[in-house]
């Protein structure tokens, strides 16, 4: 007897949000702890759904997409999907999405976007000049669960080193920037890392509070709750920092 048929319906709910899913996202995500036997099963059932394709760039052989073209697709779909990112930023994307899923994955979550969404609805963006037709969205905005009201988080992934004055712009949209209480810019080395707190501290002068925070690409790819987030004056972690301002909260509730 055949086995039964299996929608793979958090698999297209999470590629209608990014554009896209990997074969380690899928595996680690959304299948778990699952015996090594069961998860082979499983992808090889999400292959052969029909729900998604193979991506056309052979450099991107675990990359899959949806098939908008299979009839089903529109009623299993909670949101139409995003377009897939350009093949040059997959990897970027992905580096996102990991620590996101991590942080999920610990309950800190109420809700997420990533810069995809933000470009469908046209909506979060940060005006990097006010002449500018090319608004900056960030890379993925995080709303961690609190005693009263959200704490919005910023995320920028940097993997290469920006010119000067990109960083300039960025940094001094972002000190304009409402509702939000932290950004963190995730390195992937020293460099980067020390470009942007050198220019924080010429061009980054918040008006509505929001505090600066540096993170590493393997800090963020392992534990990016407890890994090391370097502030303009401190080093703590990202989860230090959220009980933190879920203490002020308490405390201007009283």
């Amino acid at each position: 007897m055949p086995r039964p048929k299996i929608i793979p319906l958090e698999a297209i709910n999470l590629a209608s949000r990014t554009g896209f899913i990997t074969k380690a996202l899928f595996k680690e995500f959304i299948l778990g702890n699952r015996p090594k036997s069961s998860v082979n099963r499983r992808w090889s059932d999400l292959i052969n759904s029909g729900f998604f394709n193979r991506h056309s760039d052979d450099r991107m052989a675990d990359v899959y997409l949806l098939n908008k073209r299979k009839k089903e697709l529109q009623e299993l779909l909670t949101q139409q999907p995003v377009p897939p990112p350009y093949t040059g930023i997959i990897r970027h994307d992905e580096i996102a999405l990991r620590g996101i899923l991590l942080i999920e994955d610990r309950g800190f979550l109420e809700t997420w976007k990533v810069e995809s969404e933000f470009k469908k609805t046209r909506q979060g963006a940060i005006q990097l000049e006010s002449n500018s037709q090319n608004p900056k969205f960030p890379d993925a905005i995080l709303n961690f669960k609190a005693p009263y009201k959200p704490i919005r988080v910023a995320i920028e992934i940097e993997l290469t080193q920006k010119e000067k004055r990109r960083y300039e712009r960025i940094l001094n949209a972002y000190s304009f920037a409402q509702n939000l209480d932290l950004i963190v810019f995730v390195c992937a080395n020293k460099q980067i890392e020390n470009a942007i707190i050198g220019t924080a501290s010429k061009f980054f002068y918040p008006s509505a509070g929001a505090e600066l925070g540096i993170m590493s690409k393997t800090d963020w790819l392992t534990d990016p709750v407890l890994g090391d987030l370097r502030g303009q004056k401190t080093v703590s972690s990202l989860g230090t920092w959220i009980d933190g301002r879920e203490n002020v909260q308490i405390q201007n509730a009283k």
